[in-house]
């Protein structure tokens, strides 16, 4: 197990539950309890619950699709007054596996994360709408917080000006914090978040959209609601 440079919580009934903050930006560290990744909700026991309301989790981001919400709904919402938002990611691939329909699986994981930048704009453009509003701390998650979490991870880091090799780290702390099940019928890079990965995803970015920033100002996320998220994370907005 590595020495993790960010936050990791300890959460009953839940994995891969981290703390954004910690981590260098733009003119200073990024602040603790604004901004925390995860997994799913819906094993989390009561102690997890309060676990993540003592951290002041006020607001969810569910990345998951449809389908996977109704078949594991979270537990961190409704009569606990955390806000909870839905912003499906891959809504049909994942609803398609989830249903074991596997004739859409995606070549590389390199090649999803491509297609879901490219062709998720407005999703992701819906979410960082919600990061500038002013709540408190928002999770925002998918089923193992690596893959949809992974990426919007990434475009928070690097908009705050997080170094890409931090980034990277980051991403691949989830091949540690995650159960390493492999499910027969699925290829085994689906499990996985190699360092690598993440680096030719960061690449793309730079050389189809001039960076992280170039990206986020490409799908419509506005100097306003950049200067909030960086407010929030106690860095310079650039």
């Amino acid at each position: 197990m590595p020495e993790f440079r960010c936050k990791v919580l300890k959460i009953q009934g839940a994995k891969n539950i981290r703390d954004i903050g910690g981590y260098r930006g733009r003119g200073g560290v990024l602040a603790h309890g604004r901004f925390i990744r995860a997994g799913f909700l819906s094993d989390l026991t009561d102690a997890g619950i309060n676990s993540l309301l003592s951290e002041g989790v006020d607001c969810i981001v569910d990345l998951r699709s449809g389908f996977e919400r109704k078949e594991r709904p979270s537990r961190l919402t409704g009569e606990h007054g955390v806000e909870d938002f839905h912003v499906p990611m891959m809504d049909f691939i994942h609803s398609s596996l989830s249903a074991k329909d596997y004739t859409w699986l995606p070549e590389s994981l390199e090649h999803l994360y491509h297609h879901t930048l490219h062709g998720g704009g407005a999703d992701f453009l819906r979410a960082f709408k919600i990061f500038a509003e002013d709540y408190r701390c928002t999770l925002f998650n998918c089923t193992a917080g690596k893959d949809r979490t992974g990426m919007t991870a990434m475009l928070l880091l690097g908009l705050a000006g997080v170094c890409e090799e931090d980034i990277i780290e980051d991403y691949s702390y989830s091949h540690e914090l995650n159960d390493r099940i492999i499910l027969p019928g699925f290829p085994v890079f689906l499990f996985y978040s190699k360092p690598q990965t993440m680096r030719d995803t960061i690449d793309m970015l730079n050389r189809d959209f001039g960076g992280i920033i170039g990206y986020l100002e490409h799908i419509g996320v506005d100097a306003q609601m950049r200067e909030k998220i960086c407010a929030k994370l106690g860095v310079d907005a650039g």
